[in-house]
């Protein structure tokens, strides 16, 4: 499959650059304005701590992100989060910039020289993708997810110049081969989704790395260099960093947290379960994309499919494939339950599709302004362009509230009056459900390890963030309903013998049936609010207040263990 005469890859005209600039800088201005000036939701206070005291962060590490980002917390100019949400920004807008690129690549290899008249629409294509919602969202959000689109996106434009390399060198798929394993480094598992399509475009795009010979081993030891960034775990462990979510201090934690076993994600039973995920996820992406970028995907896929046979076309095909793959093959991965929450943590693994739609409808962009042009129609070349600039226009209005809402501070101002609210040496205990419990814990960890805010406040969590106190458990916990675990992490508490005088709170009320906390000495504490926490014992280190009588109480159900404190007091004892 050999590609038709056309322009050197070496020589690619320097509009092609000036319109990847102006890509970027369009993106990137889009971008700044919404940048955070403090932690947000989720994750975001996370990989603000980490980034900046170079820790830990959950399985399977991200340690790419880290070591990438952390340059830019040390500009001189912006709060800390403002500095890290940046390097977010920097990698949405530059993989916007490689979409525009893609698509012209895409366009020669299918034997068109794009003019002055056809590179806008790329151009155009690639502005969609740039203030679409979700793109958008991640740009201004301190997380890895643009940085993984970036990536994969920089694998895909390698393979295509490999493919297009008239010299027969084969450095380019090299290159290609050795971001994958950076890919790796920063997600492992949207990474091994994208793998196998993207290996089958290093082959497609250099026919000779399909016989078995010494180029496989090359291929094998830049992969291997790609996750050379994951030896930052073992080495920071032992350094013992102020934040980590886990130790790694051995090949077989290496192993356990790259794999992310203990999220225990890979289940692939449930079918319809599975099915119905999908189903949502994909419709988040279609309807994110907007009807005319996936309309014109369609025509995209339909216009490069009818040149397959084109060796640089069949690698950019694959390419697009391993953008899509993350998406299917996550979900299947995933041992997740069907609920709007799990859409909602899920719907960025369709990131990367939005930027394969945003390729494909981009080519059939290019490939109407190319007939328009060949025609001789400039009016009707520039009608289609003013209307793709005003769809633009109106997509970055509609989707901006969506991606400012990540930006906001709220999170951070709670939490900062949570820990205000607290008299001195206070002990909190933090148990709160799935889709709040990261924003709790991260932005606490953020104001105390980072913020020097009430650090003489002690966290007592279940997680294994090395910054809290994570308390001695019955070794039944996890059978327990979510308010009796709420209620033996205030027990676990309440018996450390260093803390009996300091006064003792919990974001949850410590009732059981009666409205009140059976306590150690047998007395009882009701639930009493300062307005953001409940105290469970007072600044005298005793529980105040009459004892009433408390009902027993119940057994667990199915399990036949008691859930008295006696019975607390045998299992953890």
């Amino acid at each position: 499959m050999e590609n038709r005469p056309t322009e050197s890859i070496k020589n690619a005209p320097w509009a092609d650059r000036l319109l990847a600039a102006a890509v970027f800088a369009l993106s990137l201005a889009a971008y700044v304005p919404l940048l955070p000036r403090t932690v947000t939701f989720e994750d975001s206070a996370e990989f603000v701590t980490a980034t900046a005291t170079m820790g830990i962060l959950h399985p399977s590490g991200y340690p790419l992100y880290l070591l990438l980002a952390k340059p830019f917390t040390w500009l001189p100019f912006g709060t800390l989060p403002w500095r890290v949400a940046l390097f977010s920004a920097v990698c949405a807008a530059a993989a916007s910039a490689l979409a525009a690129l893609i698509i012209l690549e895409i366009a020669r290899a299918s034997g068109r020289r794009p003019d002055w008249r056809v590179r806008p629409f790329a151009g155009l294509a690639a502005l969609q993708l740039a203030v679409g919602g979700l793109w958008w969202s991640q740009a201004v959000y301190a997380k890895n997810y643009a940085l993984h689109a970036l990536l994969l996106l920089f694998i895909v434009w390698c393979l295509l110049r490999a493919a297009r390399d008239r010299a027969g060198r084969s450095r380019w798929a090299y290159a290609g081969v050795f971001v994958l394993g950076l890919a790796a480094a920063n997600h492992v598992s949207l990474t091994a989704a994208a793998a196998p399509f993207l290996l089958a475009a290093a082959f497609a795009a250099r026919p000779e790395l399909r016989r078995p010979s010494r180029r496989w081993l090359w291929l094998v030891l830049a992969g291997l260099a790609g996750l050379l960034p994951y030896v930052y775990l073992p080495v920071r462990s032992l350094a013992n960093p102020a934040f980590a979510m886990g130790s790694v201090t051995s090949w077989s934690d290496l192993a356990y947290y790259v794999t992310r076993a203990r999220y225990s994600d890979l289940g692939l039973g449930g079918f319809g379960n599975k099915l119905a995920f999908l189903r949502d996820l994909t419709l988040q992406v279609v309807t994110g994309a907007g009807w005319i970028i996936s309309a014109a995907a369609v025509a995209g896929a339909v216009l490069i499919w009818r040149r397959r046979r084109d060796r640089a076309v069949l690698a950019a095909l694959l390419g697009i494939a391993g953008l899509l793959a993350p998406l299917p093959v996550s979900v299947l991965m995933r041992n997740l339950p069907w609920s709007p929450a799990a859409v909602y943590v899920c719907r960025i693994y369709g990131l990367t599709s939005l930027a394969a739609l945003s390729i494909l409808a981009g080519a059939a962009y290019v490939g109407l302004a190319n007939r328009l042009a060949d025609r001789r129609r400039p009016a009707w070349l520039a009608g289609a362009a003013l209307l793709l600039l005003i769809a633009t226009g109106a997509a970055a209005a509609a989707d901006r509230p969506y991606a400012a809402a990540f930006t906001v501070a709220y999170p951070e101002r709670q939490i900062r009056a949570l820990l205000g609210s607290l008299p001195p040496d206070a002990v909190l205990v933090v148990k709160d459900g799935d889709q709040t419990s990261d924003t709790e814990l991260f932005v606490i960890a953020y104001l105390q390890a980072v913020g020097n805010f009430r650090r003489d406040v002690s966290i007592v969590h279940t997680s294994q963030v090395n910054f809290f106190y994570v308390p001695t458990l019955p070794p039944f916990y996890g059978m327990m309903t979510f308010d009796q675990q709420r209620q033996a992490i205030l027990w676990a508490a309440l018996l450390v013998p260093q803390w009996s005088a300091r006064p003792l709170y919990a974001t949850f009320p410590s009732e059981l049936a009666d409205g009140c906390l059976k306590l150690p000495d047998g007395g009882c504490r009701p639930s009493r609010s300062n307005g953001y926490a409940y105290e469970v014992r007072g600044a005298d280190g005793r529980a105040a207040g009459p004892a009433p009588a408390v009902p027993e109480p119940p057994d667990l159900s199915g399990a036949g263990l008691s859930f008295g404190l006696d019975s607390f007091l045998a299992h953890s004892g």
